[in-house]
């Protein structure tokens, strides 16, 4: 597994946030390889995060994450390599 944990500093924002999880997404998703987000209560300076983290333990799937154009390229991706195995 490849451990990711995001550095937090005095610029880092939502779109900040929601980047790193998209990579992570990626990364599990299309590529198929193992992620482990490491998350410490310190790392959350903004509440806003709370609502993204508890949507990807919720359900796994985070509204709004990926646009459209993205969302198509990912399941072509994923739909050609399930159609390969």
């Amino acid at each position: 597994y490849d451990v990711k944990q995001i550095v937090i500093s005095s610029t880092y924002s939502i779109n900040d946030l929601k980047e790193d999880l998209k990579g992570m997404y990626q990364k599990a998703g299309v590529k198929g390889e193992g992620v482990m987000f490491l998350l410490t209560d310190s790392q959350i300076t903004n509440e806003r995060f709370l609502i993204y983290i508890n949507d990807l333990l919720a359900s796994g799937e985070i509204p709004d994450l990926f646009a459209i154009d993205e969302i198509d390229a990912i399941v072509n991706s994923v739909t050609n390599r399930a159609k390969a195995e």
